[in-house]
């Protein structure tokens, strides 16, 4: 048996093996925060038909998840020199190359160029670049960091200076497309301005941070399809944070804050201003190890469904002429709530691979997350095609100065009600059928005893 750290250095990381991990998260996070403007930036500057958009976008996210099942077969089955999960960190240069190519359509072009361009670069980006990145996450991680401590430490306090640098994005991001990015040449060169750098950055974690680690099935036969099957039947907390993450990404993807702010608040400027609030939420980042350590996962999902449930009813009953006060407290609430769901549900993967090992003999981290991200880009094909679809059927034209009440009405429900409807029941299904915190003791020691024998 190996030997294994003391107690007091369980949970330390290198400083220099802490940023370089960070690097590639950075990296995608801002992309996370660029291509969620790929709807407003297609409509209003482009000038593409809201409905068209909504479907291309439903489209092709449906394919994205579809690509994620492979991908997550492929890294499980990938063994190579380098590692598992390392060698696709490559995909990093291609999702910044691609996603400047995404913001690069020429506007004189037609609109079956221009739709054609878009379901290409998108694809490319999120369907493939993503998909590898995203897939192979949780096995690098298993391999990269020997204790659960250390585990929960990079996923919190990584996720601390991650949220720091996105929120810096984010207020100056709009501030950045209402000054400047004023035509489809201008979107180009303000997009540009991030994908250089951040390719660079994100391949310094590829560099600097190696598979050392043994996982829980090393030595075991190399998935296959039937591996695959197995999982989906036999583990009923893949299914749960699956769920979750349906629910989270459709959220996160109906992108209709862009128009709330530019339709009712009356300046998408004011993004800026009410992205400010987030700051507000990042001490939750610093004392979530303790929160873990002292909360069960299933009570804080449950606590951050309740806090969406709250801001999205601010949000929805505020009505049109809602005052900037009860937008930011909206925010805050969805902040707070949006910071523990992202961070918990990676550490509920760790958890439920360690079930899968018990059960199965294979953690098949690569498969777990390909499973998860695939309901969650269900929920992100879904929600922009919905909102689009809604915005349609209600008048909204892009290319009006005045938008009509029924549009206005249907960008708050997308706001609001929709985030407190499907949050309430995640809160339910969580409280009702989530029990793996309470098998994870007996878990770890039969593992334990298995890694002993052998």
């Amino acid at each position: 048996m190996r030997n294994e750290p003391s107690n007091s250095n369980q949970g330390r990381i290198g400083i220099l093996k802490f940023w370089a991990w960070q690097s590639r998260s950075l990296a995608t996070a801002v992309n996370f925060i660029v291509m969620s403007w790929l709807m407003f930036y297609a409509t209003d500057t482009l000038g593409m038909p809201v409905v068209l958009v909504g479907t291309l976008l439903m489209v092709s996210r449906i394919a994205d998840a579809f690509l994620n099942l492979p991908a997550g077969l492929l890294i499980d089955r990938t063994q190579t020199r380098f590692g598992k999960a390392r060698p696709y960190e490559f995909a990093i240069i291609g999702m910044w190359l691609f996603t400047w190519l995404l913001f690069s359509i020429p506007g004189e072009a037609s609109l079956v160029v221009q739709s054609v361009w878009f379901v290409l670069f998108y694809t490319l980006t999120s369907s493939v670049c993503g998909a590898l990145l995203n897939t192979g996450n949780t096995a690098y991680m298993v391999r990269a960091f020997r204790t659960d401590e250390q585990r929960v430490r990079i996923v919190s306090l990584g996720g601390f200076v991650n949220m720091i640098f996105a929120m810096s994005i984010s207020i100056s991001f709009p501030i950045l497309v209402s000054n400047f990015a004023t035509s489809p040449e201008r979107w180009s060169s303000v997009v540009l301005i991030f994908a250089v750098p951040l390719a660079v950055i994100g391949m310094l974690r590829f560099v600097f941070v190696k598979e050392t680690v043994a996982a829980e099935d090393e030595g075991s036969a190399r998935p296959n399809t039937k591996d695959v099957w197995n999982v989906l039947k036999s583990n009923p907390y893949l299914r749960l944070v699956a769920l979750l993450w349906f629910v989270f990404s459709a959220i996160n993807s109906m992108r209709a804050a862009q128009y709330f702010f530019e339709w009712v608040m009356g300046d998408i400027g004011l993004m800026s201003v009410v992205g400010i609030v987030g700051f507000a939420a990042i001490p939750l980042m610093l004392i979530l190890p303790r929160i873990v350590k002292k909360f069960s996962k299933r009570t804080i999902v449950i606590f951050a469904s309740c806090m969406y449930i709250i801001g999205g009813t601010i949000y929805f009953l505020g009505g049109s002429n809602i005052s900037l006060h009860l937008v930011l407290v909206a925010a805050a609430f969805h902040a707070m709530a949006a910071i523990p769901i992202a961070i918990v549900a990676d550490l509920i993967l760790l958890d439920v691979g360690s079930y899968n090992a018990y059960k199965n003999g294979k953690r098949m981290d690569g498969t777990l997350v390909s499973v998860r991200n695939f309901l969650g880009l269900v929920g992100g094909a879904i929600a922009p095609g919905l909102l689009g679809i809604l915005l349609g059927i209600s008048g909204y034209d892009g290319t009006l100065y005045v938008q009509p009440d029924a549009a206005i009405f249907m960008i708050r429900a997308a706001m609001g009600l929709v985030p407190a409807v499907l949050f309430a029941i995640i809160a339910v299904v969580f409280a009702v059928f989530y029990k793996l915190d309470k098998q994870m003791p007996k878990i770890k020691v039969a593992i334990e005893n298995k890694n002993e024998q052998e």
